[in-house]
């Protein structure tokens, strides 16, 4: 079983970073560096868990984990500005600190990458073009006793490339 959710989340890896790299001039190179990964999947735990987002989407369960997606995204991209600019905010924990207080992610990490408002709608079309791409790619997993552990990489693949996005110049 582990295998498998290793395979999917390369594989949901690889199709997001060829989307995002065909979004704009970025590259869609892999930027991966463990402690993040590591962190994102704290940051993701916790808004699995988040009960206003629970509450808000209740009764439609693909716009929850689409917003978790999005947040996962975003939340990538916050914590590789982070790493990127001052490393010890990481490893302090300065950033977990400063995300938890945060309950709008999206527009976090459209301040980090100086968005206008046309730059904000190309970040949402590009996010509604890797939730498309990973509903198909999920499609096959929501069949199995427990789909959770699939969601879960594929939701840690959107943190992974929201790192590379925002390190690939």
């Amino acid at each position: 079983m582990e295998q498998y959710k290793s395979d999917f989340f390369n594989s949901c890896n690889i199709e997001l970073h060829k989307i995002s790299g065909a979004s704009d001039s970025r590259s869609a190179d892999m930027v991966i560096i463990p402690d993040l990964l590591e962190r994102g999947k704290r940051f993701i735990m916790t808004w699995l868990k988040d009960v206003p987002l629970k509450e808000a989407f209740k009764n439609d369960a693909k716009m929850f984990y689409y917003n978790v997606a999005c947040i996962a995204f975003c939340g990538g991209i916050a914590y590789a500005d982070a790493w990127d600019k001052d490393i010890a905010q990481i490893k302090t924990g300065a950033v977990d600190t400063i995300l938890a207080s945060q309950r709008n992610i999206p527009a976090l990490a459209a301040d980090i990458l100086s968005l206008d408002e046309q730059g904000k709608h190309k970040l949402h079309m590009l996010e509604d073009s890797m939730f498309s791409e990973f509903l198909k790619l999920m499609s096959p997993y929501w069949e199995k006793e427990d789909p959770r552990p699939f969601l879960f990489q594929g939701l840690l693949a959107f943190f992974q490339t929201g790192v590379s996005y925002r390190l690939n110049k």
